[in-house]
């Protein structure tokens, strides 16, 4: 080989090193060390480290199993080292780009067997096709990069499928490899260059077949996670209207109780006209009984807070929860009332349903318990619900929590549209679960008051 031979080989190598770094900082997120531009810099070196290895891998012509072992060993290290990413995602990423690689490259003998008429010596290192078959090759790696650039805008593997597709992709890594392996393998044994171009052709063909089952695959997943999306938000319409029908309840209630009042006023000044004290003392003791029964009402001023938590307090209370609350609602909280509905109904719902999950807790020393209040802190309006609860949270790898029911993964998604809500009004939102305390702060700015 001359030497600018090797100059080209080493240019392939090291831009064969930065399309995986740029693969890699497309699907997974950084870690940080000291600074950005130092964690880069500590990448690139790393980078023209693997480019150097690859370049004294294949000058010595070392075993291609060798190579390939070598090289996934060196990118699965190095996502390890720079990403944090879940394990899974640090094996697979890796794993998809030295497809990508196998792929390429009997791609790029394909290309060139067919309409450059070359053979395996002349797409070897020193050969006279070396340069558009590597050139061919780097191409389709970028090719791949983007198409998968593309999928990362969708991601939607379901938790429960992905070490399936991560066991395809091995499948595929190892078949490729397999023929290719093969494929040259039959050049050196039979010297037929036309059987080594058809084992070239199924070699691609397989290849190309594979990449497209993994998209299919892919695309289900996304549908399949679409749907579940859809059904959630169903469910979540179904739930709103349901709040809603309890509000016009209440607000019937409301107004049944105020014309009973009129009868009620109307009968006390019979009683106190035309009847003995003890008979209006009875009836007042009879009356305000009755109204504890019946009717819990709270009033804080605002209608749709005071309707929701009427109902919920009640409610909790109904089924042995020790209930704590203090309200202080300024005027100048103008939240929209179908907002407020969805985000109290939501965080009640949860609160309620965790304390109920104590029952079937080990830990009897738990109490159920829910402290509720709204308050004004500066120019922003506090809302804060604590619950008790047992202990056992589930999260996505984006810290999403997850509902603990057994089809959690219908589930969760009322506190996803409390935190839509609040981030759509401008607010802040903090969600903490330690020491069995289920919190969730909300923080809305207010309106300023016009001044005098």
């Amino acid at each position: 080989m001359l030497a600018w031979e090797y100059v080209w080989e080493i240019f392939v190598n090291m831009i064969e090193s930065f399309l995986f770094l740029i693969f890699m900082e497309d699907h997974l997120g950084s870690k940080i060390f000291k600074s950005y531009r130092y964690t880069t810099l500590i990448k690139i070196v790393f980078i023209i480290i693997d480019s150097i290895i690859t370049d004294y891998t294949n000058f010595i012509n070392l075993n291609a199993a060798y190579r390939v072992s070598i090289g996934l060993f060196t990118f699965v290290f190095f996502a390890f080292i720079f990403y944090n990413n879940s394990p899974f995602k640090k094996i697979l990423f890796p794993c998809i780009f030295t497809l990508f690689l196998l792929i390429s490259d009997t791609t790029a003998m394909l290309i060139s067997s067919i309409f450059l008429d070359g053979n395996i010596e002349t797409m070897k290192m020193g050969g006279l096709l070396r340069i558009p078959t590597t050139s061919i090759y780097i191409l389709t790696i970028i090719i791949f990069i983007f198409i998968m650039h593309v999928f990362q805008k969708n991601p939607c593997l379901l938790q429960a499928r992905k070490y399936i597709y991560l066991f395809y992709c091995l499948i595929g890594f190892s078949s490729c490899y397999y023929i290719s392996a093969i494929t040259i393998q039959s050049f050196y044994l039979f010297h037929n260059f036309k059987f080594t171009k058809n084992m070239i052709f199924i070699s691609s063909f397989f290849s190309v077949i594979f990449i497209l089952l993994l998209a299919y695959i892919y695309n289900l997943s996304c549908e399949r996670e679409k749907n579940q999306k859809l059904l959630e938000e169903r469910r979540q319409l179904i739930f709103e209207e349901a709040e809603y029908k309890n509000l016009l309840e209440l607000t019937s209630s409301l107004r049944q109780f105020k014309h009973d009042v009129q009868h009620h006023l109307n009968a006390l000044e019979y009683i106190s006209r035309n009847g003995s004290q003890s008979e209006l003392e009875e009836y007042i003791t009879n009356f305000n009984g009755e109204i504890e029964e019946t009717h819990k009402f709270i009033s804080s001023g605002n209608m749709t807070i005071d309707s929701i938590l009427s109902s919920k307090i009640p409610a909790a209370e109904a089924k042995g929860i020790k209930v704590t609350y203090a309200l202080s609602i300024p005027n100048a909280f103008s939240l929209n009332p179908v907002n407020i509905a969805t985000i109290l109904g939501n965080l009640w719902n949860n609160s309620i349903e965790a304390c109920e999950q104590l029952k079937f807790s080990n830990n009897k020393s738990l109490i159920p318990s829910i402290d509720f209040y709204i308050k004004p802190i500066q120019n922003m309006l506090l809302i804060s619900i604590e619950n008790t609860f047992n202990g056992i949270v589930f999260t996505r790898s984006d810290g999403t929590y997850l509902s603990t029911k057994k089809d959690g993964i219908y589930h969760g998604f009322g506190l996803q549209r409390v935190i839509k809500i609040t981030k759509e009004n401008d607010g802040f939102i903090d969600i903490t679960s330690d020491n069995n305390k289920f919190c969730v702060h909300i923080m809305f700015p207010l309106e300023r008051e016009p001044s005098l």
